[in-house]
């Protein structure tokens, strides 16, 4: 059997929510944890170092 490869892509309108609630949460809650953790869950991300996977921008 063939397992099909497919190529996940996110439109630019996703890491600009994603850095929107990344500063929500990091900056007004005080929480760069749980911000890092919701990072995780979306890819290879690092708040800590203020770097993300997607193209090295800034958060």
């Amino acid at each position: 059997m063939l397992s099909k490869k497919y190529r996940l892509s996110y439109l630019p309108l996703f890491y600009e929510d994603l850095d929107e609630k990344v500063t929500y949460i990091t900056g007004k809650l005080k929480n760069p944890k749980a911000a890092n953790d919701l990072l995780d869950k979306k890819g290879n991300f690092n708040i800590e170092n203020n770097t993300a996977g997607f193209g090295g921008a800034r958060l």
